[in-house]
C-alpha cells in the first residue's frame, strides 16, 4: 500500500512538472514574439511570469533585460537624447542569450543613433559659432551706433553755442561827452545917455 502511493505521489509530481515547464515554455514562447514584434511591456510581462515559474530560466531573463533594454532605448531617442539611447544599446550588446533578432536590430539603431548624434553635436558646435559671430556683429553695430551718434551731437552742440553767443547782446562802448566848459558871461556895458554936456566934451575932444 505505501510502495502504490509513493508511486503515485510520483507520478503526480512528474506531471505537474510536466505541467509547469509547458507553461513556462509557452510564456517564454509568447514573450520572445512580443518582443520581437516591439512590444515590450507586453514581452516583460509574459517572461516575467515565465521566471516566478523557472527563475533558472537564462535565456527568458536575456529576453526579458532585452525588453527593457529596448523599451528605454526607444524613449531616450523620442526626447532626443541620443547619447543615453546608444549607452542602453550598449548594455544590450552585451548581454548573452536572449533573441538574435533584437541583437541584429539593436547593432543597427546603435549606427544610426550614432550618425545622428554625430549630426546633432555638429549643428551644437555650429549654432555656437553663430552665436559668437552674432554676439561680435551686434558689438560692433552698438559702437559703431555709438560714434555716429556722438557725431551727431557735435553740431548741434556747436550750433547751440552760436545761437547763444548771437543773443548775447554787445557791450557798446561809453561815448565821451565833451566836458561842459563853463558859460562866460559878457557883462554889457550901461549904455551912457548922451548929455549935452557930453556932447560938448566930445566936441571939444575932436577940436583938440
Amino acid at each position: 500500500m505505501k510502495q502504490k502511493i509513493i508511486l503515485l505521489v510520483a507520478l503526480l509530481s512528474i506531471f505537474l512538472t510536466g505541467c509547469s515547464s509547458e507553461d513556462e515554455n509557452n510564456l517564454v514562447e509568447q514573450g520572445k514574439n512580443a518582443l520581437e514584434k516591439h512590444k515590450y511591456s507586453d514581452a516583460r510581462e509574459f517572461l516575467s511570469q515565465a521566471l516566478e515559474v523557472d527563475s533558472a530560466d537564462e535565456n527568458a531573463r536575456a529576453m526579458y533585460m532585452q525588453a527593457m533594454r529596448m523599451e528605454n532605448t526607444d524613449k531616450y531617442k523620442e526626447q532626443g537624447n541620443y547619447k543615453k539611447a546608444i549607452k542602453e544599446l550598449e548594455f544590450l550588446e552585451k548581454i548573452k542569450g536572449g533573441s538574435s533578432t533584437i541583437k541584429s536590430e539593436a547593432s543597427n539603431l546603435k549606427k544610426e543613433l550614432e550618425k545622428l548624434n554625430g549630426q546633432y553635436k555638429q549643428e551644437q558646435e555650429e549654432r555656437k559659432e553663430n552665436a559668437k559671430l552674432t554676439s561680435k556683429k551686434d558689438k560692433r553695430r552698438v559702437e559703431r551706433d555709438a560714434l555716429n551718434s556722438i557725431k551727431r551731437e557735435e553740431p548741434k552742440k556747436e550750433e547751440v553755442t552760436e545761437e547763444k553767443t548771437e543773443e548775447k547782446p554787445e557791450s557798446k562802448p561809453e561815448e565821451s561827452k565833451p566836458e561842459s566848459k563853463p558859460e562866460t558871461v559878457v557883462q554889457e556895458k550901461p549904455s551912457v545917455q548922451e548929455t549935452p554936456q557930453n556932447q560938448d566934451a566930445q566936441q571939444s575932444s575932436q577940436v583938440q
